[in-house]
């Protein structure tokens, strides 16, 4: 149950990651947050994913999402791992069984 995410671009600068999807998250004005504890405060799509990427990659430090685009920074910079996690993650954001998971 649930459909996945599209990721229709990425793109790296330094320490941030763009993510454009074919879906959005929520309006134009955005949310951020910069830690598992700013999440608790709200229960939107934005804060849900934040706190996923927060738990599931450690170098993960701030999250930014406005409308259908994801800014994700991490500390010291990205890896190949670390990418792949968000991807994963923002892929399978409304996927609710892991066996349809991509």
């Amino acid at each position: 149950m649930g459909q996945t995410i599209i990721l229709q671009n990425r793109t790296v600068i330094g320490d941030v990651a763009l993510f454009d999807m074919n879906r959005s998250l929520n309006g134009q004005a955005g949310e951020h947050f910069s830690s598992v504890a700013d999440t608790e405060v709200s229960t939107t799509f934005p804060a849900l994913l934040a706190r996923r990427l927060f738990e599931t990659v450690d170098e993960v430090d701030h999250v930014f999402v406005a409308g259908s685009v994801a800014s994700v920074r991490a500390k010291g910079g990205w890896t190949d791992e670390a990418l792949g996690a968000v991807e994963f993650e923002l892929r399978n954001f409304f996927v609710h069984w892991a066996d349809n998971k991509s």
